[in-house]
């Protein structure tokens, strides 16, 4: 039987939008059906970028360009940058599945339902873009999730903690704001879950219980060290 493990990295690995999607889709629906097993010989690779598209051109944060949303660039940007986020989510979800071991049955299943649930956005937020005559990949972004991935790729707890609680969920307290903006310029943008954070504050109080005490405090002092908030 084939193991969620490699079938995670396969999803994780695959560069061509189309292929991510259908490999996201397929690992999911034989997830579903247990033809999937937790059991893998071999320890997780630290992937240092996930597959993507040639496009878009990854650039730092301030080197994104800003537009203003009362131009037709400034829509297509917007919705650019969700869509781009979604992108990123999807292969968010899938390390977590592939990186963490010995976790409970149903933390896997927690995220393998997100990655769907990534794609599907993904996908509703790209044919928004196309409606608009542009596409992902048709301006730069940026990687600062998948950057704090890799810095917490040793410790579920931080990566629970950092990326889906704190990065992620910052969507969550702009999402209203870009909603009214954007229905002011009838554009149709669907509201970020916020089960997603939900999740990772479960699986965050989950962990603390598991690993016991020190180890705890040991996650909680690096994330103290090691992240600003800004």
């Amino acid at each position: 039987m084939e193991n969620l493990f490699d079938a995670a990295e396969s999803c994780l690995s695959a560069c061509e939008i189309k292929e991510k999607l259908q490999l996201t889709e397929q690992t999911a629906q034989a997830w579903r059906d247990g033809l999937l097993s937790l059991e893998s010989k071999s320890a997780p690779k630290l992937i240092v970028e996930p597959g993507c598209p040639e496009k878009p051109i990854l650039v730092s944060a301030g080197d994104v360009p800003k537009r203003r949303l009362g131009s037709p660039e400034g829509l297509a940007a917007l919705i650019h940058a969700v869509t781009h986020i979604e992108f990123n989510a999807i292969n968010l979800a899938w390390d977590a599945v592939y990186r963490f071991r010995d976790l409970p049955q149903k933390f896997y299943s927690d995220w393998v339902q997100i990655a769907i649930e990534e794609a599907y956005h993904f996908q509703l937020l790209r044919q928004r873009l196309n409606e608009l005559n542009s596409d992902y990949g048709d301006l730069p972004a940026h990687n600062g999730l998948w950057d704090m991935a890799k810095r917490t790729a040793f410790d579920p707890l931080v990566r629970m903690a950092l990326v889906p609680r704190v990065l992620e969920a910052r969507g969550l307290d702009v999402t209203p704001g870009i909603i009214e903006r954007a229905y002011d310029k009838q554009v149709m943008i669907e509201p970020l879950p916020c089960w997603k954070s939900s999740y990772a504050m479960k699986w965050d109080m989950s962990l603390s219980v598991r690993i016991g005490s020190s180890i705890y405090v040991n996650s909680v002092n690096w994330i103290r060290s090691n992240y600003s908030g800004n």
